[in-house]
């Protein structure tokens, strides 16, 4: 495994586990975030469009993960 799919991997398990710990649903957040769950999903597994990005930030401040 490359350096990049670890980091993938982790930062996965990082917005994963948050989800899981906020009792928050993906298609919650997709709704509060005003875009679908599969965005939501692309996000959270690492793609690197600027949409994916955009969502990334959203969750980080809704699940309080700074």
């Amino acid at each position: 495994m490359t350096a990049l799919e670890q980091e993938t991997k982790k930062t996965y398990v990082q917005f994963k586990t948050a989800i899981i710990e906020s009792d928050f649903k993906q298609l919650e957040l997709a709704e509060m975030l005003h875009t679908s769950q599969a965005q939501i999903s692309r996000a959270i597994h690492g793609s690197d469009d600027r949409r994916s990005r955009e969502l990334r930030e959203g969750l980080v401040k809704i699940l309080h993960m700074n």
